[in-house]
Order: C-alpha cells, then sequence, then structure tokens
C-alpha cells in the first residue's frame, strides 16, 4: 500500500513526528489511523500520547521500522540502476519511482 511505504520513509526522513505531521505530509484519509495502528502491530513504529501537550501523539520508527525503510532505499536505487546503499535523497511514493524509471 502506498501509503504505508510513505509513513515509513516519511518518519525515515524526519524522525520522530507528531502525528498530524504525517496526515499533514501523507495522506489524510479515513483509513489513515488503521494503517499507523498495523504499522505499530507490525513492531516498525511506536506511538506515543503526551497527555502534558494536549494528548499530542508521537510517532518514531522502531529498529525494526529503520530496516524495513533502508531496504525500501536499496530496492528503490535497483530500481533505478544505481548502486543499492542508503540515501538521503529517496522518493516517498511507489507512483514517484514509477515516474522516474519510465
Amino acid at each position: 500500500d502506498k501509503h504505508i511505504i510513505s509513513i515509513i520513509m516519511f518518519l525515515y526522513k524526519n524522525g520522530r513526528v507528531k502525528k498530524s505531521e504525517i496526515y499533514r505530509n501523507v495522506s489524510y484519509t479515513a483509513t489513515m489511523v488503521g494503517k499507523i495502528d498495523a504499522l505499530e502491530d507490525m513492531g516498525l513504529l511506536t506511538q506515543e500520547q503526551k497527555k502534558y501537550e494536549n494528548n499530542t501523539i508521537y510517532i518514531e520508527l522502531t529498529e525494526r521500522g529503520l530496516s524495513v525503510a533502508k531496504k525500501l532505499l536499496d530496492i528503490e536505487s535497483i530500481i533505478l540502476g544505481e548502486e543499492p546503499e542508503t540515501q538521503d535523497d529517496f522518493v516517498s511514493t511507489p507512483s514517484q519511482i514509477r515516474d522516474r524509471v519510465t
């Protein structure tokens, strides 16, 4: 799912963020809460609620999530004909990868 990959890559690039930042920068659809929860259930990210900050929820990748993000970067590099290695200049959605390849 493109939003799941986009969430992982957004967190990889930005580190710990407020949940609202994911909605603002990735997508704000009715299914996003479920996708974020599914990523947490898979052990790829954590959610931490700060009651003293008006119940703000912070999200960040786990070590497993970081590993997945790096593998996604390697896959993108291979598709683009580059050496697979983690790069800061990545594409955040599968459609953007397809657009760069074609």
